[in-house]
């Protein structure tokens, strides 16, 4: 599927939307499809500006950034999301048996964590 709109992330899902305003909302783009990140399979780059998402049940959603650096940014942006997701639905799912710990990344990257 081929998307020439945009694209918003939200804590639970990712919403395109068509560029193109509808008859009764000038202003307004409309929803065009609403994936939730449980669906989100795995995610390919395709140089120098493209994403394609590989959502369950075999669709593919191709996403075009308007620069590399941008492709990066959503790039980075999707699977921070998609993780946080995962890591709450862990949780819910294990309970008790699940701690949550936040660990310092520059801690971390300089091997003091």
């Amino acid at each position: 599927h081929s998307c020439h709109g945009r694209c918003v992330l939200q804590d639970h899902l990712l919403a395109f939307f068509d560029q193109q305003p509808t008859s009764h909302s000038a202003s307004e783009a409309e929803s065009i499809e609403v994936v939730p990140w449980t669906d989100l399979e795995a995610l390919v780059l395709v140089p120098p500006t493209g994403i394609d998402l590989h959502l369950r049940g075999g669709r593919t959603v191709s996403l075009r950034a308007d620069s590399a650096d941008r492709s990066l940014e959503w790039t980075a942006d999707i699977l921070r999301l998609a993780a946080a997701h995962a890591v709450r639905l862990l949780a819910r799912a294990l309970g008790g048996e699940w701690e949550l710990v936040y660990v310092d990344e520059d801690a971390q990257l300089m091997g003091d964590g």
